[in-house]
């Protein structure tokens, strides 16, 4: 993610729009899949993997849910025995991190900082 950023924002090596237009998706969707993948592949094998980019899918989908009805609080109920489980960097830098960063671009604030 950081080399595409690198090379074709409008300050980079390379300059493209249509390629640097790709980041935030990519910080918002893949990061976090392919971390939960190799997490999920680590421990389970391929199926594993597949489990870990599934359970990523959901989470990515149900934070806009959760948030638009108010009922962030909730999310404490999976997110803290995860961390406890040894996540905790996977779940902050590989999800809740590109999110807040992208909602924060966005809007100027992101709840994600506080999860």
């Amino acid at each position: 993610m950081g080399v595409i950023t690198a090379l074709f924002i409008p300050d980079g090596w390379l300059p493209n729009e249509g390629l640097a237009s790709i980041q935030p998706y990519m910080l918002t969707y893949l990061l976090p899949v392919l971390i939960a993948y190799t997490g999920g592949k680590m421990v389970g094998g391929v199926r594993g993997g597949v489990m870990g980019a599934i359970a990523v899918m959901g989470c990515i989908a149900g934070v806009g849910v959760l948030v638009s009805h108010s009922l962030l609080p909730l999310a404490a109920i999976f997110v803290e025995p995860a961390k406890v489980l040894f996540l905790i960097n996977a779940i902050n830098h590989g999800i809740f991190t590109p999110i807040g960063a992208e909602q924060a671009v966005a809007t100027g604030k992101s709840i994600m900082y506080m999860l």
